[in-house]
Parts: structure tokens; C-alpha cells; sequence
């Protein structure tokens, strides 16, 4: 099986790794650290997207109050490999748990 790999650049959003092969496609945003934006099985999308796209990190207006509401403006939609910390930011060290490592 032969894939195609190619790079998609526009002015404004975050750069996408494109993998296409055999009535699949699947699109990743490496600034995001990875996250897979898009799959497609025969042209049919999977994966939710929002309506405000894949804007480049930093580069919206922000209209929030809490960073809850920050993450969910920045939110493109997609599938998160690793799971995003929603709410304000939480300081505890592995010296803090309550169980050893």
C-alpha cells in the first residue's frame, strides 16, 4: 500500500500533516503536539471539527474570562492524544500524591 505524505500550510492556521492511502486519510497537527485533526474513511469524516477551524496558536482574539473558556475557543476539534487539562491551571508535584510511584 502506497501513501502520500505532504505538509498543508495556510496563512493563519496551524501547519497539517496530511497521510493519505488507500480510501483513508488522516490529517495531524504537529504544533498541537501530534493531535490527530481529521480521519476520513472513503470521504466521510469521523472525527468532529469545529466551526472555527485550526487557527494558529496565540493568534485569536480572546473574548474569555477563565481558562476553561480559553480552551474551548482554542478548541479545532479532532481527537487529543494526550487528555488537555480544562479549568485553571493546577500545581501539584509527584512529591504531593497520595500513593508511590
Amino acid at each position: 500500500m502506497a501513501l502520500d505524505i505532504k505538509i498543508i500550510t495556510n496563512p493563519g492556521q496551524m501547519e497539517v500533516l496530511q497521510v493519505i492511502g488507500n480510501g483513508l486519510l488522516v490529517e495531524f497537527l504537529p504544533e498541537k503536539g501530534g493531535d490527530i485533526y481529521k480521519i476520513c474513511i472513503h470521504d466521510n469524516n469521523i472525527l468532529w471539527e469545529s466551526p472555527w477551524g485550526i487557527a494558529k496558536l496565540g493568534h485569536r482574539v480572546d473574548y474569555c474570562h477563565t481558562s476553561k473558556e480559553r480552551w474551548l475557543q482554542c478548541y479545532p476539534g479532532g481527537w487529543q492524544i494526550l487528555f488537555p487539562n480544562a479549568g485553571e491551571r493546577q500545581l501539584l508535584s509527584w512529591r504531593d500524591a497520595q500513593f508511590s510511584w
